[in-house]
């Protein structure tokens, strides 16, 4: 479903990005990841809110275990995250992509696991399977993506016309034809189609030709 890597190179990066957090045992690290859940990267139950799981929660936890430091895990708001982690409130960030900007703001751990963006279409809207060959055909369709989700590495990504607060109000922008496409990530989504969180009837999913994997790193 996603790729792992779990060599020693990252544990180097991960000590590297706070160095000196890491340098007494039993130093208190904060973590944090966005709140929106992620499954099966980072996701709380409801039962426990307050709970963080997940294969990424589960690393880390690996990592403070291996190099003796005490790690505290939040879940908050994803932009809330990233600031306070450059403000140095929090030192990781948990399950973020990269961009221009962040590379300048932030260290990178090695790659943690990668996902596919994909796209679903309304099959009442489009009955016949939409045809897209190549970006000039991507340029012709609008789309709705999900609000603090990083988009740059689309070409298409000037005609993002909505940003949903969640996955429900996407699946609803689509379903009114808001949009002809929405944006998502396949295996996410795959775990949500799977535990029945998300109604698929109706949709249909679409591979984008040539899109690179999204990278997620600490």
């Amino acid at each position: 479903m996603f790729t792992i890597f779990l060599k020693n190179m990252i544990l180097i990066y991960i000590l590297c990005i706070t160095c000196s957090a890491f340098s007494a045992p039993e130093r208190e690290v904060l973590a944090c990841w966005d709140v929106a859940n992620r499954p099966p990267f980072t996701y709380s139950d409801p039962a426990e809110p307050n709970l963080s799981k997940g294969f990424v929660i589960d690393l880390i936890e690996e990592i403070a275990k291996r190099k003796n430091f005490k790690l505290v895990i939040e879940g908050l708001p994803w932009n809330r995250c990233l600031d306070l982690t450059k403000k140095g409130v929090y030192q990781i960030v948990l399950g973020a992509t990269e961009n221009s900007e962040r590379r300048i703001d932030y260290l990178y751990s090695e790659r943690i696991f990668s996902t596919n963006t994909v796209l679903y279409y309304n099959k009442s809207k489009y009955p016949h399977k939409p045809i897209i060959r190549n970006n000039k055909d991507l340029d012709a369709y609008t789309y709705c993506g999900r609000f603090a989700r990083n988009y740059s590495d689309l070409s298409f990504k000037n005609n993002i016309l909505i940003y949903a607060r969640d996955e429900q109000q996407l699946f609803k922008l689509l379903r009114a034809k808001r949009c002809d496409f929405i944006l998502g990530e396949k295996e996410f989504f795959a775990i949500q189609k799977k535990t029945g969180i998300l109604d698929f009837s109706g949709l249909e999913e679409l591979e984008i030709v040539g899109q690179k994997p999204k990278k997620y790193f600490f």
